[in-house]
């Protein structure tokens, strides 16, 4: 099972934890509940959080980045003259 979305958190009737996809309100618990039941009482849970929305591709992409060791440096230079901006990352 496969769930994505933006976090939301609903403390109005109960501690609730959502992710929004969409139109789609999904409850966390409810979906480990049922997968839970579906599979038994041991399930083995992966999760990826980012700091913005990306696609699938683009969040494995920098997981592996990570794990790889990669390194980003980024280096920008103004032109005060002829207002000439230039932003370039590796």
């Amino acid at each position: 099972v496969q769930i994505k979305g933006v976090i939301e958190f609903d403390n109005s009737d109960g501690n609730h934890i959502y992710l929004i996809d969409g139109d789609a309100k999904i409850n966390i618990v409810d979906e480990f509940e049922s997968a839970a039941r579906e599979y038994g009482s041991e399930v083995q849970v992966n999760y990826w959080i980012t700091d913005s929305p990306c696609t699938k591709e683009e969040m494995l992409e920098g997981w592996l980045r990570k794990v790889f060791g990669s390194i980003e440096a980024e280096y920008e230079y103004y032109n005060a003259g002829s207002w000439t901006y230039a932003d370039q990352a590796y």
